[in-house]
């Protein structure tokens, strides 16, 4: 007759729950199963943070608005130091304006392009002596995300109805990428008929 030992028992016991433990950790496809570790909070709202949109212009100032639209929000913004239509100047067609004014604090100066009298590009240069770049850049990483191009005389965030740059020394652009788009397919068109247009020339010869 063998004799077992209590030790023994106990022994063969935990090996025994062991195994099973083991096996219930292992999934379906025979590999040990993993479990992840939840998201901090700090962790979540970091990445709600960066699904944010990009803003289509700054403060109430929205790339598409019209001049007076432009007029009546700059007027109302303590951001820029507007004085009216002494700011305002007429570019290549009547269609075309430009703003160009003052900012107190942190913008330096400020100007506003106008194509087809909508909002076409907002430009802003930043007061280096109270904000920096790196601060910009954090603050716009941490709510944009990382920039779609990055080099070291700027950062770009793009998406099909706004392009962002932060632009060294100091400056902020937004860009409305519709009509820019538009820009260059009807440049493209413009050098497509004048190449034509030579060959044709030339042909004459």
């Amino acid at each position: 007759m063998i004799r077992i030992s209590a030790a023994a028992v106990f022994l063969i016991l935990s090996l025994g729950a062991w195994a099973q433990t083991a096996e219930e950790a292992m999934d379906t496809t025979g590999r040990a199963g993993t479990v992840e570790a939840p998201e901090s909070g700090e962790a979540q709202a970091l990445s709600q943070a960066r699904a944010q949109a990009l803003p289509t212009g700054f403060n109430r100032i929205l790339l598409g608005m019209d001049l007076d639209s432009v007029q009546q929000a700059l007027e109302a913004d303590g951001n820029f130091n507007y004085r009216g239509e002494p700011d305002v100047s007429m570019l290549r067609s009547r269609n075309d304006s430009l703003i160009q004014c003052d900012g107190f604090d942190f913008i330096q100066q400020a100007s506003f392009q106008f194509v087809d009298d909508g909002l076409f590009t907002i430009t802003l240069i930043l007061n280096r002596t109270r904000i920096g770049y790196y601060t910009m850049y954090s603050t716009l990483q941490e709510k944009y995300g990382e920039p779609d191009r990055l080099s070291p005389d700027k950062a770009v965030w793009e998406n099909e109805q706004v392009q962002m740059a932060l632009e060294r020394p100091l400056r902020v652009k937004y860009i409305a990428m519709p009509v820019l788009e538009e820009m260059r397919r009807s440049s493209t068109r413009e050098k497509s008929l004048e190449r034509l247009n030579r060959e044709r020339f030339l042909e004459q010869f």
